[in-house]
């Protein structure tokens, strides 16, 4: 699934790819071409948020799959 952010200034989606993203990429809207991108003192803290956000969706995972189903 692509990553969206609204756009600044039009509110249209930006679609851009995280790991882009975290390389110092910046990422244009489609249409009023306002680009999006980090400051490189942001890139670490968002990728720890990034990094923590997939733990947390991992451990939900596995504990939905030890749940008893319910007969």
């Amino acid at each position: 699934m692509p990553n969206a952010i609204p756009c600044p200034c039009c509110r249209n989606p930006i679609y851009f790819d995280l790991a882009l993203l975290l390389k110092g990429e910046a990422f244009e809207c489609s249409q009023c071409h306002s680009r999006i991108s980090l400051t490189p003192q942001s890139r670490p803290i968002v990728a720890e948020a990034s990094a923590r956000l997939e733990e947390l969706k991992q451990k939900a995972s596995r504990q939905l799959d030890e749940k008893p189903e319910k007969q």
